[in-house]
């Protein structure tokens, strides 16, 4: 099953708000599926810091197709807590 979502975009003094979406969506999403992946600026340190606290680990550098480069996230759920694992 492929869960795709873009987030929509808010303004700085939104972040709070934009912290909380994006847990909820991981959440949902982490309750649908055994593996997550995701990709981000590197310079993106409120998302990069959301899906690492989550439990998302780097796993590399992505091109996208315009040609900018992005870190590469993976969640995998561990079989017998149903947590992330390590």
């Amino acid at each position: 099953m492929t869960l795709q979502y873009r987030r929509p975009r808010y303004s700085q003094r939104d972040s709070g708000e934009q912290e909380r979406d994006c847990r909820s969506i991981l959440s949902y999403s982490a309750k649908h599926a055994d593996y997550l992946r995701c990709n981000t600026h590197k310079d993106n340190a409120p998302m990069r810091r959301v899906v690492e606290s989550f439990g998302f680990r780097e796993c590399g550098t992505i091109t996208v197709a315009n040609g900018t480069e992005r870190i590469a996230y993976d969640w995998i759920k561990d079989g017998s807590t149903g947590a992330a694992a390590n």
